[in-house]
């Protein structure tokens, strides 16, 4: 598929996730805390809710993510209608990369990007939801892993929790990238000194990555 015998590389694809992912994929003794994805007349609709019913997430955005307004709303359902039936799979995915001419994507949560939002979340239910989801996108690339490439999910409650996830999606499941929101968690920026541990696991990685890259290469 390459253009002009370049390959192209989409490094910031979203996918959108099954509304009963961690229902399903969470370790069974958090199983009735799991949040669920909400459904409407928008296809894209990104909400979820806690089993009580209460909005998941960081309250100023409950609103904006089930917006049914701007000029686009009726052409996006449209045009995401049948991917939405088809449950955003992982086929959907790729049909829409050769669409779009994309080789390979490195692939970022919709829904996911909220799960570890609240404040204060107890570490291993928070950490348990990262797993649920790293093991979910595992199996959304292995309908193509040279095409779709994962980026795990870590959370930011537990550092020790964060590194152990961190090794786990490197070393078991062969993702290539991890993710963190940018938003300050547990009173504390990234810079603070409690992540250190995490930023070296990750410089390690990265390092040896490129070692054994290059000794491939000579």
């Amino acid at each position: 598929m390459a253009r002009n015998n370049f390959k192209i590389l989409d490094s910031d694809m979203h996918l959108m996730e099954p509304i009963d992912l961690w229902e399903r994929y969470i370790d069974a003794k958090f199983q009735c805390e799991a949040p669920r994805g909400l459904t409407s007349e928008n296809v894209r609709d990104l909400r979820m809710a806690h089993p009580d019913g209460r909005l998941w997430g960081l309250p100023q955005t409950h609103g904006r993510r089930n917006s049914n307004q701007g000029h686009n709303f009726r052409k996006n359902q449209g045009i995401y209608g049948s991917r939405a039936e088809r449950g955003w799979t992982s086929e959907v995915q790729l049909e829409a990369m050769n669409i779009e001419g994309i080789d390979v994507a490195v692939l970022y949560p919709t829904r996911g990007l909220q799960v570890l939002a609240e404040p204060n979340m107890e570490p291993r239910f928070a950490a348990a939801l990262a797993r649920a989801y790293n093991d979910w996108l595992y199996d959304f690339c292995e309908e193509d892993p040279n095409r779709l490439l994962g980026a795990g999910m870590i959370s930011p409650f537990d550092v020790d929790e964060a590194v152990t996830e961190t090794r786990r999606c490197v070393n078991e499941l062969g993702f290539r990238a991890i993710f963190m929101r940018s938003n300050v968690a547990n009173g504390r920026n990234w810079y603070d000194d409690y992540y250190e541990p995490l930023w070296h696991v990750l410089a390690w990685i990265s390092h040896d990555a490129v070692r054994v890259k290059d000794s491939k290469a000579r």
